[in-house]
């Protein structure tokens, strides 16, 4: 029967699909997932723990997708309900990736961690070693 069906519909010459069409499948699938977070997320008040939550989860996601100027904005907002230093640095750091340097924009952000930082914080280095570093015009 099988047989029988092959010929009568196969395709010999058409190529499975292969490892590229299911990561294709699954970065559609994750950016309709992630559009769907921004959704819900654009619902709340930015104010509250849940929204705060949904904000630093949508910086994750984005940094993990490679989007680091996505990954600072939601941090950032994340940040206005209350501020936390390492998501500041993180913030801070993934906007002078998406940048290309560190602006005056993400170095006031890391000022502003280092402030608020425990004195043994483990990026307060990695910190300082930025700030070191000849700012780029712009945000």
């Amino acid at each position: 029967l099988a047989v029988g069906l092959y010929m009568i519909a196969g395709v010999p010459g058409l190529p499975s699909p292969g490892p590229a069409a299911a990561e294709q499948r699954r970065v559609a699938e994750e950016a309709v997932l992630v559009g769907q977070l921004r959704e819900s997320l654009a619902a709340m008040d930015p104010a509250t723990d849940r929204a705060r939550q949904g904000y630093v989860l949508l910086g994750n996601v984005e940094e993990a997708r490679g989007n680091d100027a996505a990954a600072a904005a939601a941090w950032r907002i994340a940040l206005q309900g209350r501020f936390d230093p390492t998501l500041a640095a993180r913030a801070a750091e993934a906007t002078v990736r998406a940048e290309g340097g560190v602006s005056p924009g993400s170095a006031a952000l890391f000022r502003r961690a280092l402030a608020a930082a425990a004195p043994d914080a483990p990026w307060r280095s990695a910190v300082e070693q930025r700030l070191a570093e000849p700012q780029i015009p712009g945000g």
